[in-house]
C-alpha cells in the first residue's frame, strides 16, 4: 500500500527542541570532560613526582664490583629534548655486549624542569639496561641553581674507580673559573689518584673550542689555562665534554680530549666530519684508552618515534603555561553553549532553523 503525504510522519516543534536540547547538553558535557582532562593534566604536570632521587649514587652502587681488568662504557652528550634520537642512542648502546655503564656529560635536558627530566629518564628506562650516569651541563640547571637536577640525580661533581681506572666528573656547567670549592676538591681528587693506570675527567663546557677563529664556545681563557695545568700536573689520561654539538677529537696542550655533542640537539655546522648525531664507544685494557665513534643512521631517528617522544613533553610545557586558562576557558565555552546556542527555549516558545 503506497503512503501518501498525509501517512508520512511529521516532525513537531517539540522534536525539534528535544533534539537541539539533547545537543546541547552533549556539547556542554564534551567541554566540561575536556576542561576536566586539561585540568588534571596541568596539575599532573606542575606537581609530577620527583622521577629519582640519588639516581648517581643508585647507579654507582651498581656498578662497583671486583672487576680488575678491561673496562668499557658508552659516552655522549648534549640530548637537549630530543629524546627520539636519545633513545635510538641508547638502543645502539644496549645491543653493545659486555658495556660496565654510560654516562652522558651535560645537557640532558632543554629548560632543566622537573618534567624535563621525567620524560628523559622515561627514555632512559625504557631503552638502557646497564647503570647510567650523568653531568650537569648549562641547560641542565634552573635560573637560580641546579634545582631538580640536584634534587633528581645527586652530587654535582664525584669520582669513581673501576680497577685500577679514576674517573672524575666535573660541574662544567660554566664557562667561569671553578668555584673554590670544587677547585679544592678537583686538585685533591686527581692527586689522590695517581697511583691509576688511567684518570679520566668527565666536563660538560670544553677548555677550548677547536674550531678556533672567532668561536669561543669554550670556557674563558684563564679557566681554560687553570684547569689545563692542573690536568698536565696529574698527567690526566683523556678529557671528554660536549656543549659544542658535533664531534671533535685532539689534544688540549698534551693533554688528549674528545668533544661529544651529537646526543640529539641541532647540530652547529654541516661538514660532515664533524656535525653528526653519534655516541662513544670507550675500552680500557692495560692502561691504554681506545675510544671509538659510532653514528646513529638517520632511519633510526623517524618521524614517527620523534612525534612519540616530543608530544608528551610539548603538551606538558603547554599545560604548565597556559593549562588552567585554558580549562577555564572550555568551561565558560560549554556554559556559552547552553545559553546560546540555537534552538534554546525562550519561555514557551522555542527559536526555531
Amino acid at each position: 500500500m503506497t503512503k501518501t503525504p498525509e501517512d508520512s510522519p511529521k516532525i513537531t516543534g517539540e522534536g525539534n527542541l528535544a533534539s537541539a536540547a539533547a545537543r546541547r547538553r552533549l556539547g556542554f558535557l564534551l567541554m566540561m570532560l575536556c576542561a576536566a582532562c586539561v585540568l588534571i593534566f596541568t596539575l599532573w604536570s606542575t606537581h609530577l613526582p620527583l622521577p629519582a632521587q640519588n639516581w648517581i649514587g643508585a647507579n654507582l652502587d651498581k656498578i662497583r664490583h671486583e672487576k680488575t681488568g678491561d673496562i668499557s662504557f658508552a659516552v655522549f652528550g648534549d640530548c637537549r629534548d630530543d629524546f627520539s634520537c636519545l633513545g635510538a642512542i641508547l638502543r645502539h648502546i644496549s645491543t653493545t655486549p659486555n658495556l660496565d655503564f654510560a654516562i652522558c656529560i651535560g645537557d640532558l635536558v632543554d629548560q632543566g624542569d622537573r618534567e624535563d627530566f621525567y620524560f628523559f629518564l622515561e627514555e632512559v628506562k625504557r631503552n638502557l639496561k646497564i647503570p647510567f650516569l650523568t653531568a650537569l651541563g648549562n641547560h641542565d640547571t634552573e635560573p637560580n641553581g641546579p634545582g631538580a637536577y640536584g634534587r633528581i640525580f645527586g652530587p654535582l661533581y664525584y669520582s669513581f674507580e673501576i680497577g685500577k681506572n679514576h674517573f672524575t666528573v666535573m660541574n662544567g656547567a660554566s664557562t667561569k673559573m671553578l668555584d673554590p670549592e670544587q677547585r679544592i676538591w678537583l686538585e685533591k681528587d686527581l692527586a689522590a689518584a695517581r697511583g691509576c693506570a688511567t684518570r679520566l675527567v668527565f666536563t660538560h663546557i670544553p677548555l677550548y673550542d677547536p674550531r678556533g677563529g672567532s668561536l669561543a664556545h669554550c670556557m674563558q681563557p684563564a679557566a681554560a689555562k687553570d684547569l689545563v695545568d692542573l690536568f698536565t700536573e696529574y698527567r690526566v689520561t683523556h678529557v671528554f665534554s660536549s656543549h659544542i654539538h658535533g664531534y671533535f677529537t685532539g689534544a688540549w696542550e698534551g693533554i688528549p680530549y674528545t668533544i661529544t655533542g651529537g646526543g640529539g640537539a641541532p647540530l652547529q655546522g654541516n661538514t660532515p666530519d664533524h656535525f653528526f648525531f653519534h655516541y662513544l664507544l670507550v675500552d680500557i685494557k692495560g692502561g691504554a684508552v681506545g675510544i671509538e665513534m659510532r653514528k646513529i643512521p638517520s632511519q633510526d631517528i623517524g618521524w614517527l618515534e620523534s612525534f612519540r617522544v616530543k608530544t608528551p613533553l610539548v603538551l606538558s610545557h603547554l599545560a604548565r603555561i597556559a593549562g588552567i586558562p585554558f580549562a577555564l576557558l572550555l568551561a565558560l565555552a560549554g556554559i556559552g553553549w547552553v545559553l546560546f546556542a540555537p534552538g534554546r527555549t525562550i519561555g514557551r516558545g522555542a527559536l526555531r532553523r
